[in-house]
């Protein structure tokens, strides 16, 4: 490895020395030559330029010196000082000589400093003998990525029952498995999966909103604006398609990507501004209350023809950041702390206030279901699960978005009314195909059964599949994960198969994301 980084940045440290002895050289001639240019040229300025670029060669030198771990650090040092970022990023454009964006001590480092259809993330196509990211060699023609559920076409014939899913906004797994003070946060859901099955390995394939939303309504790992979804399965069979977000689904360009454009019904947070229980209306932060979109549920299924099958889509966010708003109750007591004081020392104190919220969400769901039953009977399908996990400053940090664990990753999954076997571990890619493969099995004492498939992994990256930090791979009792900045595998739990830090298994998680790019953009049937 300390060979190949010395073949790709040892060019561009011999080009920063002669850029820098250049700028030497026409000083001091400026001085002996033309001292009245010299003197208007101030002085001060040349040294000031030349410390710039010395401190730019001296940084590169001790970062490119040090062993991988030992620079990511440096840089993490540099990155979390305004006057640290300016100079990475002055070091990375000036050394940026084939202008595709990365040059020296780039995160990832780029694999061919003077090629710029080379870099971290390129496409990588397969089998033409080059390896466009520097990472896996070329990708293989015969590859076959890890795939989702997919299941039998949607048709008009057939059972029909009434499809309710509840969808939840930061909503950690284990808050179905814990109690606070002795009281249950979440017993409706509990409830809800005792009488019908819960799965305790669900995960989604990425821990942020607008990702985990299109994967699982478009039953892909990849998603494009405009994907046939869940949306348009229902419609085929006839169903009354019905949407309802406590968020703005706006975000992002959220719902071209769930097809909430083609929904017979379809309201968001938007549509209820003046009932919004955060402080702005900005798209990221703008939601109402789980009873407000409790009242608006009931209040359609009052009108809704029971005869006329319904694919309901409830979306309840009250677990989103700060974990409190005026119209929470207090079900588990205590005060919640406020927005201002949410840090790392006071964890205990935000994770009781998220967990309150839990117990809000809960009873949202609760009186949502109760209308659900009253109006249409128990002859239906529930389904629940999450967009993603929450860390409460596990690996340091609170919110989503960044790491690959169980607590960023893996979301409470309970069905009720539907039958069938379901595999473990499950993606939220897989649910449209599972939907589709067992929606027969509906009514009666049908129950879910959750069976362990030898070999099944679940792909997951973070943040975004065009230029991840993180990419992985998850099995049934463990995970292992690549991270590419400083070209890394972690293990976690026991993965079957190949489970060492070998090339093998760096090299399948790379060709697995490569796979997913090149779906992404055509490039695979």
């Amino acid at each position: 490895e300390m060979a190949m980084q010395l073949e790709n940045v040892l060019p561009l440290v011999v080009l920063c020395a002669l850029g820098l002895a250049a700028l030497l050289w026409l000083a001091r001639g400026a001085e002996r030559r033309r001292p009245a240019w010299a003197a208007a040229a101030a002085p001060p300025a040349w040294r000031a330029l030349l410390a710039m670029f010395g401190a730019c060669a001296l940084v590169g030198a001790i970062v490119f010196a040090l062993p991988s771990p030992g620079a990511a650090r440096v840089q993490r040092g540099l990155q979390a000082k305004p006057g640290g970022r300016t100079l990475l990023e002055l070091v990375r454009t000036l050394t940026d000589v084939d202008f595709d964006g990365f040059g020296l001590l780039s995160q990832p480092a780029d694999p061919a400093p003077f090629d710029g259809t080379i870099h971290p993330f390129a496409l990588d196509l397969p089998g033409n003998g080059i390896d466009e990211n520097g990472a896996g060699g070329d990708h293989p023609r015969d590859f076959n990525p890890v795939r989702v559920v997919q299941g039998p076409e949607p048709t008009a014939a057939g059972s029909r029952p009434h499809v309710l899913i509840v969808f939840l906004e930061s909503f950690r797994a284990d808050l179905m498995e814990r109690s606070l003070d002795g009281a249950e946060i979440t017993p409706f859901l509990n409830r809800l999966a005792d009488e019908g099955a819960a799965s305790r390995r669900a995960y989604v394939h990425t821990p942020n909103t607008v990702g985990s939303r299109a994967q699982f309504f478009g039953g892909r790992v990849y998603w494009k604006p405009g994907q046939d979804t869940l949306v348009d399965d229902f419609k085929k069979r006839g169903y009354t398609v019905v949407h309802f977000s406590g968020q703005d689904d706006s975000l992002a360009g959220s719902a071209r990507f769930i097809g909430a454009d083609r929904a017979d019904v379809y309201y968001n947070a938007r549509d209820d501004e003046a009932a919004r229980t955060s402080r702005t209306r900005n798209e990221t932060a703008l939601q109402v209350s789980w009873k407000t979109l409790a009242r608006r549920v009931g209040s359609y299924l009052n009108d809704h023809d029971p005869e006329q099958p319904l694919f309901l889509y409830v979306n309840l966010v009250d677990t989103h950041f700060p974990y409190d708003h005026e119209e929470m109750d207090r079900i588990l007591g205590g005060d919640p702390i406020a927005r201002h004081s949410i840090r790392a020392d006071r964890a205990d104190e935000v994770i009781a206030t998220y967990a309150n919220a839990a117990a809000n969400v809960d009873r949202g769901i609760e009186r949502i279901v109760e209308a659900w039953w009253n109006r249409l009977g128990k002859d239906t399908v529930i389904l629940v699960t999450a967009d993603h996990g929450q860390s409460f400053y596990e690996n340091g940090v609170l919110g989503h978005g960044r790491f690959l664990d169980d607590s960023q990753t893996r979301v409470p999954f309970v069905v009720w009314g539907i039958g069938g076997e379901w595999p473990e571990p499950l993606g939220l890619g897989d649910v449209r195909g599972l939907l589709r493969r067992n929606l027969g099995r509906v009514g009666g004492s049908e129950r879910a059964v959750f069976i362990r498939e030898p070999g099944r992994r679940i792909f997951q990256f973070a943040p975004n599949l065009e230029r991840p930090r993180r990419i992985g791979l998850r099995a049934y009792d463990g995970a292992v994960e690549y991270v590419l900045a400083s070209r890394r595998l972690n293990l976690e739990g026991s993965v079957p198969g190949e489970a060492t830090r070998s090339e093998a298994v760096t090299d399948e998680i790379i060709h697995t994301w490569e796979s997913y790019q090149l779906l992404l953009e055509g490039a695979l049937p």
